[in-house]
């Protein structure tokens, strides 16, 4: 479930329109209380890194992670069926595993269409996406985090309001 929970795909109701918006939340989520334990803005960064990896090996590598994480999300269905959980917290479990596994089955349909020359371009856009990350930090000596909204400053809000969108600035997260 917490690939489930991490996902700023597979999770319900998550549809980001932009690759930078499903790397931007998901870093901020790593940033988090809950998972600051695990090394804040540097696990976020290592996260980034991790999807790097796989994406600049090509459409074949991605179908095949995906037909793994798609076997793991079936395999937890599998144990829920043999599990005896409170009968309401099962449906609502096993909802979100089949939401996940025909999001899974979308996407690797979805790698296996696109030309193989489109991964290198993608694994650069993440490769950006990570360094401005870094740069905001660097800049900022604090923690990754993203806003997405218009920020008044000064007496005058419409002369001093700044759109910060889906970028990364300093703030506790």
């Amino acid at each position: 479930m917490v690939v489930l929970s991490v996902s700023s795909v597979l999770g319900e109701g998550e549809q980001p329109e932009s690759v930078s918006e499903a790397l931007s939340h998901r870093l901020e989520l790593t940033c988090s209380p809950g998972f600051r334990h695990m090394g804040g803005s540097q696990f976020g960064l290592g996260l980034l890194d991790d999807v790097i990896a796989p994406v600049s090996l090509g459409g074949a590598a991605l179908v095949c992670l995906l037909c793994d994480i798609r076997r793991l999300v079936q395999d937890a269905e599998g144990e829920l069926k043999s599990e005896k959980p409170r009968k309401s917290r099962r449906g609502e479990i096993r909802s979100k595993l089949k939401l996940a596994d025909g999001k899974i089955y979308f996407i690797m349909c979805w790698v296996h269409e696109q030309p193989g020359e489109d991964w290198s371009s993608m694994a650069a856009v993440v490769n950006a996406e990570k360094g401005s990350a870094m740069e905001f930090a660097g800049n900022r000596g604090g923690t990754l985090r993203t806003k997405n909204r218009v920020e008044a400053r000064g007496s005058n809000s419409n002369a001093g309001a700044t759109m910060l969108g889906h970028r990364f600035v300093n703030g506790i997260a």
